[in-house]
């Protein structure tokens, strides 16, 4: 996930939200001024520092005060991946990309790739979970007057991509496992309760489908 695309989500101003990353996950000289891709971690712990109001941008995760405490465990998202860990004794790329797996061209007419949720290259598998906001119209990525590269609000680009990932994947020799909160022992919010005896349970059952 882009940092722009995480501070529209969590209602804040991409500048503050970058100069959090800046102060938690400090980058080498040479990544100044591109693009940050976060990782499920840095997802996780952006979101506790966005609800923990008053926050210092200088909190590291896990320093142990209440807004930073947690961050893999906050993420929905890392949780399926770590329980597909388990199960395929396999240790996940995250946030793994292709270069067959592009999204539409910037405006500088680049194709920049889109990144999968996980990927197991021993067993050939991308395991890619979907939240609630892929499936249901959100504040932040449904603005009709935010239109994105594709020409689209953020909402649709998402679901445009989302099925560029089902058509395109398995035709480079891959797998492509779409797990889905309904899947999963979740609450009416779709937010999963980490029933992790049930939850191993169904996701067992959702791979042995996919071999």
């Amino acid at each position: 996930m882009r940092a722009e695309d995480l501070a529209r989500e969590l209602g804040v101003s991409g500048p503050k939200l970058r100069a959090w990353l800046r102060a938690v996950y400090p980058r080498p000289a040479t990544r100044r001024g591109t693009t940050w891709v976060l990782t499920p971690d840095q997802v996780a712990a952006a979101r506790v520092w966005a609800t923990g109001s008053g926050s210092s941008p200088s909190t590291r995760p896990g320093s142990g005060t209440p807004a930073t405490r947690r961050t893999r465990d906050d993420s929905d998202e890392a949780y399926v991946i770590e329980l597909c860990d388990e199960l395929l004794g396999e240790k996940a790329e995250t946030q793994h990309t292709f270069e067959w797996l592009v999204g539409d061209p910037g405006k500088d007419g680049r194709e920049r790739r889109l990144p999968v949720d996980a990927f197991y290259p021993h067993h050939r598998l991308v395991v890619e979970y979907e939240e609630l906001q892929h499936a249901e119209p959100n504040a932040h990525f449904g603005k009709p007057d935010v239109l994105t590269v594709s020409g689209v609000h953020r909402g649709e680009q998402r679901r445009r991509y989302d099925e560029r990932r089902r058509q395109v994947t398995p035709r480079h020799g891959l797998q492509l496992l779409v797990v889905k909160s309904s899947d999963l022992s979740a609450d009416r919010r779709s937010r999963l309760r980490r029933e992790r005896d049930l939850d191993k349970a169904a996701l067992r059952a959702l791979l042995d489908v996919h071999g």
